[in-house]
């Protein structure tokens, strides 16, 4: 898993590969946490269909540590964040917007107690996807 700082806040962007049937069929409810846009090809050779950052943002689960998808509908720049381009500041806003959607639609996503937990979560989820 690669994983990029953005400058200025606490975010991270990680590659989590899963396949379109996994995606679909692993979970009993809802989950915020996958991607929207299908299985995209990274310019490296590999396979996304998750990119996640790691916000607190009080729109999801009271601004504590929450792990959410940006490759999701009405992303923008999504070419930039396959080459692992940093997350931009309209690009967060449009990935909160789109997960605090999903959970007001009965998804849910699960909080952490810190940005570390949040992001050993994502890196643990994404080796267990390869």
């Amino acid at each position: 898993m690669r994983a990029h700082r953005t400058t200025g806040n606490h975010n991270l962007i990680g590659y989590i590969r899963i396949s379109a049937l996994c995606a679909l069929t692993s979970c009993s409810q809802p989950s915020a946490l996958t991607g929207e846009l299908g299985i995209l090809h990274r310019p490296d050779g590999g396979h996304s269909s998750e990119l996640s950052i790691t916000v607190t943002d009080s729109r999801l689960n009271n601004g504590r540590p929450t792990n959410i998808p940006t490759l999701v509908l009405g992303q923008i720049g999504v070419d930039a964040l396959l080459t692992g381009e940093p997350v931009t500041h309209q690009q967060q806003n449009i990935a909160i917007e789109r997960a605090a959607e999903r959970v007001v639609g009965g998804a849910s996503l699960q909080h952490y107690d810190s940005i570390e937990s949040a992001v050993a979560a994502a890196q643990a989820r994404s080796n267990a996807k390869e």
